[in-house]
């Protein structure tokens, strides 16, 4: 197959109607009419001597062929796509985009929330899609643009990290657990490892790979709200951020330290693929790495 303008087409319209799924719907978003793009397709089908779709209930379902074609075109496309989009001049409040970001839900509502808000206000053409958890391969990809986790779970080699912040773990207690377990501030690891210990699933995997210990959580939470909470009713001891426990100022709980053993760090960045990444993000990821270092 010689590469030529007509094939750029067929292979754009091939790239539209894997993602919806649709032809009509590949149709509309194209400016085409479903019969002419049901043509195109089928040439395409026809010069690679291959089956690309195959009919479903609800549209076209892609053959196995079909998915290997678009794995193979949709990052060549992308980087064309940004490429043009690189000259058409500066980024600036009337430019408009899709900006695809993974994050925990508290990096936009809490951590980053004044920084996000100002720059919703300053670029209002500017699009988010934000999904709560992707895996590296959907970062490589470039399904998304910006992803954002502990710095464990990325392989550096694999994409551009830049920090965000980072923060000491600390273990905490209610004074009344250990009045009750007869405990001062300062204990062992034996003693922690016969205590009720409640984390947060991905800060007890920092916590047991810098400290070595091994323990048995008797909860696990999905974010770190609950660890406090269940801390405070004396429950157990908890896994939790320096920082957040400040600013909670509450003096029934303190912090415990573990003879001999350092106070683990957790530190989060942002990661992504520098030569995929469009104007618009760009843009808004060096405004939030900005805002954390202020």
């Amino acid at each position: 197959m010689n590469f030529s303008g007509s094939n750029y087409e067929m292979l754009k319209h091939f790239i539209a109607i894997h993602e919806h799924g649709n032809i009509s719907r590949a149709a509309e978003s194209l400016g085409m009419t479903p019969s002419g793009l049901n043509h195109s397709y089928k040439n395409l089908e026809k010069q690679l001597d291959i089956k690309l779709f195959m009919t479903s209930p609800r549209g076209v379902k892609p053959t196995s062929e079909g998915i290997e074609l678009y794995e193979k075109i949709k990052p060549l496309f992308l980087s064309f796509e940004f490429a043009l989009k690189d000259l058409t001049g500066e980024f600036n409040e009337n430019s408009s985009g899709i900006i695809r970001v993974s994050a925990p839900p508290t990096i936009f509502t809490i951590d980053a929330r004044e920084y996000f808000k100002n720059f919703c206000k300053t670029y209002k053409k500017v699009k988010f899609k934000f999904y709560k958890r992707k895996s590296e391969e959907q970062l490589l990809r470039q399904e998304i643009d910006i992803m954002i986790d502990s710095a464990h779970a990325f392989n550096e080699h694999n994409f551009t990290i830049k920090e965000l912040w980072s923060e000491s773990l600390i273990l905490i207690a209610s004074k009344e657990f250990l009045a009750k377990e007869k405990l001062n501030t300062i204990i062992t690891i034996e003693q922690l490892q016969k205590l009720p210990f409640i984390c947060h699933e991905e800060f007890f995997d920092e916590f047991s790979r810098q400290t070595k210990i091994n323990l048995k959580p008797l909860i696990i939470t999905q974010n770190t709200n609950p660890v406090y909470e269940y801390v405070k009713d004396g429950l157990g001891i908890g896994l939790y951020f320096s920082k957040t426990f400040k600013e909670h100022n509450n003096s029934n709980l303190v912090v415990l330290k573990v003879e001999n053993v350092a106070s683990p760090t957790t530190k989060t960045v942002c990661a992504y693929n520098k030569e995929f990444l469009s104007k618009a993000a760009k843009v808004f990821l060096d405004g939030l790495v900005e805002s954390f270092k202020k």
